[in-house]
């Protein structure tokens, strides 16, 4: 869920609506409109439009909140459907994600979370103390926060004393949905619909506080991965109920006058950040002390993002995660029954030059050459003798080592700030690790072990899809 904050604020403030301007003259004075609550359109000033470098016009237009919000509304809803969907159709493979997060951080436990799921809330009525008013007055505000929250609760919890999961932690079997997360994507949304028309950034770090705290749930073992995503929708759905309760009840009582400016893409920088998840082929043997570590085709998980110079030339920098489950390929040394592993994954940080083609302004072309640090986790094969069980065979543990990703990506927009795509990408890394291994077992069944260093060559080609929020 990590870009999920960029997504969302981006796609609501992609909505409002292209400038329609009557004249092709560049040098025409050009009127901005200003349209205040239930009035009338009105040209209250002009100005002359920007030109970039390829002559495409970079207009400033100026609409009024209700059109705004009517689509950030529509955009909202659609958000806060899918998300519920991902979130009921990932319940099946929790445990596929909650084994990520074993092997990352199986000790984590921050109680963080449980606090700054209320910060947007905080921020908006500090912003109104320092004078920076939002839509609605302080009074009017805490009115849409009080629907909004009672809409929230009942919706909750209802829903948790209905649909029994059991938390990764064994504590409740109320799991599904999240409300944590649930309640940290209520104050983010409410934060951008009172702010985010003045300024989306204000909306980005709302939802990245929220993005947070659905992290770190599944982090502390509170929640699954299905959870935490089903939360977010719910959170963004009911305060779009909240709201829409509130302003049948309250109408126009405490509800401020103000302007939404909107701009065109500046299409000469297309600078973007995006999310992939793609299948990757390992194309090499892992091997390790007597080439007994295999292993088989995993995924991976990108965070990438690039500031775009121009058309044509950028820097930028990809966060990955890869996982791939191992295999016992060789003969061991012992008479086993049974053999267990985990996966091993390797998470790679690397910066460098990203190349662009544009085919025409919606379909983009992008490659990269990148040069950073990889670090392999923890992994380990568990054996059962006919003596013995969960015999420990073999006990990889962490390396490092540089790395290389080259890629490209083809990239189609649908609207001024959201994008789709298709990628690939190798990656090669070569870490070295401590790896021990059981060389003999004792007449009276004690364990013998020895330990060496040895290199894990990563070396896979991954592809997959793209989400992309343009940053121009």
């Amino acid at each position: 869920m990590i870009l999920f904050c960029t997504i969302i604020s981006q796609v609501l403030f992609s909505q409002v609506r292209e400038p329609d301007f009557s004249t092709n003259k560049w040098s025409t004075e050009l009127p901005v409109y200003s349209l205040l609550k239930n009035s009338e359109v009105e040209t209250t000033n002009y100005q002359t439009p920007k030109l970039n470098l390829l002559g495409v016009e970079t207009s400033v237009d100026q609409v009024s909140y209700e059109e705004w919000n009517k689509k950030s509304t529509g955009s909202s809803l659609i958000i806060s459907g899918s998300l519920i969907t991902a979130g009921a159709l990932l319940i099946p493979v929790n445990e596929n994600f909650n084994n990520v997060r074993t092997r990352y951080q199986p000790n984590f436990e921050d109680p963080l979370d449980d606090y700054i799921q209320y910060a947007p809330i905080a921020a908006i009525y500090t912003m109104n103390l320092l004078g920076y008013e939002g839509r609605h007055s302080v009074g009017r505000y805490s009115l849409n926060f009080a629907t909004t929250g009672v809409v929230m609760l009942a919706g909750i919890q209802g829903l948790k004393s209905i649909i029994n999961i059991d938390r990764p932690d064994e504590s409740a079997d109320n799991s599904w949905p999240s409300g944590h997360t649930a309640t940290a994507f209520m104050a983010a949304h409410m934060l951008h619909k009172e702010y985010g028309y003045k300024n989306p950034y204000i909306s980005i770090a709302g939802y990245t506080v929220a993005v947070t705290v659905g992290a770190m749930r599944q982090l502390n073992n509170r929640h699954w991965f299905s959870d935490t995503v089903a939360g977010a929708g719910f959170g963004i759905g009911l305060t779009e109920l909240g709201y829409y309760l509130s302003d049948l009840i309250f109408n126009d009582y405490g509800v401020n006058e103000v302007e939404v400016t909107a701009r065109d893409p500046n299409y000469d920088k297309p600078s973007f950040f995006s999310s992939k998840l793609g299948y990757a082929n390992l194309l090499s043997e892992l091997t390790g002390p007597g080439r007994l570590i295999f292993g088989d085709d995993g995924f991976q998980i990108n965070l990438d993002g690039a500031y775009m110079f121009n058309r044509y030339l950028g820097a930028g920098a990809t966060l990955s995660f890869a996982s791939f489950p191992l295999r016992e390929s060789a003969p061991l040394p012992i008479a086993a029954t049974n053999v267990e592993s985990t996966a091993i994954g390797v998470t790679t940080l690397a910066a460098g030059p990203y190349f662009g083609y544009p085919f025409s302004n919606t379909l983009l072309l992008n490659a990269k050459a990148l040069f950073g640090y990889a670090r392999s986790t923890e992994a380990s094969f568990i054996v059962d003798t006919e003596n013995q069980t969960d015999l420990l065979f073999a006990d990889v543990e962490e390396g490092n080592d540089f790395s290389f990703i080259g890629g490209l990506m083809l990239t189609k927009t649908f609207n001024k700030r959201m994008g789709v795509g298709i990628f690939t990408e190798y990656t090669k890394t070569i870490p070295k690790a401590d790896i021990t291994l059981l060389t003999q077992l004792t007449e009276n069944g004690e364990a013998v072990y020895e330990t060496q260093t040895a290199p894990l060559d990563f070396e896979f080609l991954s592809f997959g899809i793209s989400f992309n929020v343009m940053l121009w």
